[in-house]
């Protein structure tokens, strides 16, 4: 990293920091009436600022990781992690995970259940909503962390897990009418 890149990643780090400020602290809350978690009629619901606020937040991560990366790295060091095979396998990483997510539910269903049975009546049932989102999302967790480690390890699989449990519950317990990734789109 020549010392040029490296002030245009820190300007352009401060630069995400600020906007993503900006739109949570001011546009979001300016824009949207309903917050993060709604409710209405005592039902417990996604407001419309979650999607624009979790997104804002990621921005806002990323950023803070290009500044941080800027303002803390050697010139000349090199991040082998970021070159092009690295991030084919992670795409095929993520390609894999979201075919496992929206074909185990069905592919399950069909064997235990049988063909007569479709899956869009089942998809907010017991255990059929939550098969694809933690086996996929455990997928794509482990590999991500064996891909990075270079090598798989039972404690990546039990992490990938343990998340995608803690997602499903975060979002399929407290709202009803929530449909996990992908049963919505059946």
């Amino acid at each position: 990293m020549t010392v040029t890149t490296r002030w245009k990643d820190l300007g352009l780090g401060i630069f995400g920091i600020a906007a993503a400020g900006v739109i949570l602290f001011v546009w979001i809350p300016a824009d949207i009436s309903t917050g993060v978690i709604d409710t209405w009629r005592r039902v417990t619901r996604i407001g419309d600022a979650m999607l624009p606020v979790f997104a804002t937040i990621g921005i806002l991560l990323s950023c803070m990781g290009i500044a941080a990366n800027a303002a803390l790295r050697r010139p000349g060091a090199d991040w082998a992690l970021l070159h092009a095979p690295m991030l084919l396998m992670a795409g095929a990483v993520l390609m894999v995970s979201l075919a496992l997510m929206m074909l185990t539910g069905p592919v399950l269903a069909w064997v235990v259940m049988g063909p007569d049975q479709p899956y869009r009546i089942l998809r907010d049932d017991m255990p059929w909503k939550y098969t694809g989102f933690l086996i996929g999302g455990t997928f794509l967790i482990a590999a991500l962390q064996a891909l990075v480690m270079r090598r798989l390890r039972w404690r990546s699989v039990g992490v990938g897990l343990l998340a995608s449990v803690l997602i499903a519950m975060f979002y399929g317990l407290p709202f009803e009418d929530l449909l996990l990734p992908p049963n919505g789109d059946f």
